[in-house]
């Protein structure tokens, strides 16, 4: 309602403003475009705050291109289309900045920047004094109205995230923490066996020692624990056990001196004290939780797309902060219509909901499944490298491929799907990643289904090969660190 009396305060501004003045703001300020948002940007990218979530590249690639479309509408507003050009252009601006978490007050000094380097071209181009005044109070309260609406849409998006969080947090706890708790412990003592081992056997080769941030257990505290659980100290000593401990590991073996009997002892009492810890923080968390399922995909249980941007914007902020690439993939059931129209739809809704257990059984704990739209299910999945993608798209497809899909009655049906894959690259924006992945999904199917397809920004991506060496099928660890050509690494 806001927003839409905003739109028509603006539309009433317009009317008022003299034709020919438009005309002459446009002529006089048209062709400084290029200058102007140059300045914009630079002061943006200058500015410490700024330069956090702004690159050279994303400005080139993604900003620019909608502040000049801005610019061009503001300084052509000579019919009712071009007003509503206008409207559309600043709702964009409002939304991209808000997609890669721009803080709002950064994009108001930019914009000082940008009124006062127009008001000073104007002051050049306009001889008399009353239309100069005319000119400069139009242009300034036609970009007060624009950054006023672009802000709206802002803080709405940003809102409407928060909003999501907290919707997050309940609909990610109750009976899932509770049935990922043993798969976490299982995870834990499962490194945690695999440490001592080593250890007690003196091993120096640092290579052969698994991160334990690399597990399914340190991925969960590291990417999903905190949206599970916002603000949760049992959280945060989570993390600093696994901080803590891959650090010791980082410092005992990197050493180009050996290290002595005192100091192995004193790691594997550290990793026995952290993973007492752990386990201990787990059962803690788990006993208190409550089961709350209201506001998943009530078919499959899955989240839906309203948490995709709260899941997306966290994983991007992680991969920035530790250099970490993740990846997207998008699911689709090939000839989906064909089994409803052949079966009916309660054996699709069937075939859904065991494809959606197929899918949790195919990735780790700290990854992400989604529904994302009737047969369209979508993937998030954490420190991954291009071969290792490709892999477990390949894992998840021959999954479906072999697993036996029955209707009501028992009878087995043949099940394949396509998949898009995407891997992030450093952009902000989670809808360009998206946007590839679907891209790739649809090269998928044209192709002939039952296959992925990975898109990257230079085009489609070639398969693995089987035939090639270092294109080797999905290690057992998988749920580690992939490092060159798949191998895992710490």
């Amino acid at each position: 309602m806001v927003e839409k009396r905003l739109d028509i305060y603006i539309r009433d501004f317009h009317v008022s403003i003299d034709r020919a003045v438009m005309r002459r703001i446009s002529e006089v300020i048209g062709g400084a475009r290029d200058d102007i948002g140059r300045c914009f940007f630079n002061l943006l990218l200058e500015r410490p705050e700024g330069a956090r979530f702004l690159n050279v590249d994303l400005v080139e690639d993604y900003l620019k291109p909608a502040f000049h479309g801005w610019f061009d509408a503001l300084v052509n507003l000579r019919s009712q289309a071009d007003l509503d050009h206008f409207l559309a252009s600043q709702k964009e601006v409002g939304a991209r900045h808000a997609r890669i978490a721009l803080p709002i007050g950064e994009l108001q000094v930019g914009m000082s920047l940008v009124r006062r380097e127009i008001v000073r071209r104007l002051a050049e181009g306009f001889e008399a004094a009353p239309d100069l005044a005319e000119a400069a109070i139009a242009v300034n309260t036609l970009i007060d109205l624009s950054v006023a609406s672009l802000s709206q849409v802002y803080v709405a998006d940003v809102v409407a995230d928060a909003r999501n969080r907290q919707a997050l947090n309940l609909q990610a706890t109750g009976m899932d923490m509770a049935l990922q708790t043993e798969g976490l412990r299982a995870s834990l003592f499962d490194w945690h066996r695999q440490i001592l081992s080593l250890l007690i056997a003196k091993e120096t080769d640092r290579d052969r020692f698994p991160a334990i941030r690399r597990t399914s257990f340190g991925l969960w505290v590291l990417h999903k624990g905190e949206l599970m659980f916002p603000g949760s100290p049992e959280i945060k000593q989570l993390e600093k056990i696994v901080r803590t401990i891959d650090a010791n590991f980082d410092r005992l073996l990197g050493s180009p001196t050996p290290a002595d009997a005192k100091l192995y002892r004193q790691l594997i009492d550290d990793v026995e004290d952290g993973v007492t810890g752990a386990t201990a923080i787990l059962s803690a968390m788990t006993d208190r939780t409550l089961a709350m399922e209201g506001g998943r995909d009530a078919l499959t249980k899955l989240f839906n797309r309203r948490f995709l941007r709260t899941v997306m914007q966290r994983e991007i902020r992680l991969s920035q902060t530790s250099g970490d690439r993740f990846g997207v993939m998008m699911l689709d059931v090939d000839h989906f219509k064909a089994i409803n129209d052949t079966w009916g739809h309660d054996t699709g809704d069937r075939v859904l909901k065991q494809l959606a257990e197929v899918l949790l059984a195919s990735v780790r704990a700290g990854d992400f499944v989604f529904r994302y739209g009737g047969e369209e299910f979508l993937l998030m999945v954490g420190g991954m490298s291009r071969d290792i993608l490709m892999m477990i798209a390949e894992k998840v497809r021959q999954s479906v491929e072999q697993h036996v899909f029955r209707d009501s009655l028992g009878q087995s049906l043949k099940v394949t799907v396509s998949i898009g894959l995407a891997l992030h690259e450093g952009h902000p924006d989670y809808q360009k990643l998206i946007s590839l992945a679907d891209d790739a999904l649809y090269e998928a199917k044209r192709t002939g289904r039952n296959r992925y397809v990975l898109m990257s920004g230079d085009g489609i991506e070639p398969p693995l090969s089987a035939d090639t060496p270092d294109r080797r099928p999905l290690p057992p660890n998988w749920q580690q660190a992939p490092g060159p050509a798949g191998m895992v690494t710490r």
